[in-house]
């Protein structure tokens, strides 16, 4: 099986996002999971390829590590791969995102973005239409430097940063303002 969060794996607090665990086959139980807790949250019987479970409004113990388990009678049960539930923080001050040396990258060149945000954080580059982050770093410091080091056509896009709180896994800034990066030759 596997298990999908939507609309996104990261939310504010009170957002609905519902849980599916894909199933390769009709027909048996699939059971939702949470990292540190004992016991299955939800089942459903007699699933048709997927099972849906919702979270109306999400509550900070919301937040967590999320899989599903699938299984026939008689058979073994197959587990998904985990799944991060991240909540946004309003209280954690929005990072500020900048490119080195400006926002043109050279085509073959070596690109820098920086993300400056709360010191000794783990933060996160994301770019538009990719779901999960594309590069994750934790400095000693307040600024991260994600490197493109050899710039091409499809790194142009719309990027964003934020950052999660040491020692806060599943609670996140909301992300920066966005950076247009055009590749030129």
């Amino acid at each position: 099986p596997s298990l999908s969060l939507s609309p996104s794996h990261e939310l504010a607090l009170g957002d609905r996002v519902t849980l599916q665990c894909h199933t390769p086959r009709q027909g048996g139980r699939a059971t939702l999971h949470k990292e540190g807790v004992p016991y299955p949250l939800w089942y459903r019987d007699g699933v048709r390829g997927a099972a849906e479970f919702p979270i109306t409004a999400a509550r900070r113990e919301d937040a967590g590590r999320y899989w599903c388990q699938y299984e026939m009678e008689g058979e073994q049960p197959e587990e998904s791969e985990r799944v991060e539930l991240v909540l946004r923080d309003p209280k954690y001050p929005r990072p500020h995102i900048f490119p080195s040396p400006g926002a043109v990258g050279v085509l073959g060149t070596h690109f820098t973005i920086l993300c400056q945000g709360g010191h000794g954080a783990t933060f996160l580059l994301h770019r538009e239409g990719s779901s999960a982050p594309i590069q994750r770093q934790a400095p000693r410091g307040h600024t991260a430097l994600f490197s493109i080091p050899h710039v091409s056509w499809v790194d142009s896009g719309t990027y964003s940063c934020s950052y999660r709180p040491r020692g806060k896994m599943f609670v996140s800034s909301y992300p920066s303002t966005f950076l247009e990066l055009e590749v030129v030759e």
